[in-house]
């Protein structure tokens, strides 16, 4: 009973720390100060702008696509997006956490996993703000920190679908007929 009393209290003070450390956060968008690290379209040259492009930031999972932060936003007229504030899942505050940023052309396809046309970022690390990591009362709140401090321009590309396997088999089984018909 001894040991189930000590890791009731060992677990409860744990969950305080984690929850007094707080939740990290970040701000979602592609400016620092009055720097704007443009997205551009597949020619390389024209940035990203309009209702008919979306971007979202997710948390890097070794390469792949982990939580999402915040919703999908379109680049305004001046190439800059904004998501606001956000907490950053499976982050805390006065850490640093790994982004990737996804963006697509909306005619090319409903959603990123869709679309034909789309990009996304490589990796790149912020800092997590937000909070009192050491839970210090004489420090003061932090704010959340731009992503943009590490984020860096990317390119959509066109994405060109594979052909089905069926349709190689039909043009394979095409050819045989051709050739038999030939002879």
């Amino acid at each position: 009973m001894k040991r189930v009393l000590q890791f009731g209290i060992a677990a409860l003070a744990l969950s305080q720390v984690v929850a007094n450390a707080g939740v990290g956060s970040v701000l979602v968008q592609n400016n620092n100060g009055g720097s704007i690290i443009p997205i551009f379209n597949v020619d390389g040259t024209t940035k990203l702008a309009g209702a008919g492009f979306k971007v979202g930031v997710f948390v890097n999972n070794g390469g792949a696509l982990g939580a999402q932060v915040g919703s999908f936003v379109s680049p305004g007229a001046n190439f800059r997006f904004s998501g606001g504030q956000q907490d950053i899942p499976g982050s805390v505050a006065g850490g640093t956490i790994s982004l990737l940023v996804v963006a697509w052309d909306v005619s090319s396809g409903a959603d990123f996993a869709s679309a034909t046309i789309k990009g996304t970022s490589a990796p790149f690390t912020t800092p997590a703000l937000g909070g009192d990591a050491d839970n210090d009362p004489s420090t003061p709140a932090a704010t959340a920190a731009s992503m943009a401090l590490n984020f860096k321009s990317f390119s959509l590309v066109n994405i060109v679908p594979e052909p089905s396997t069926v349709a190689l088999a039909a043009l394979g089984l095409g050819g045989l007929l051709f050739i038999s018909r030939r002879k």
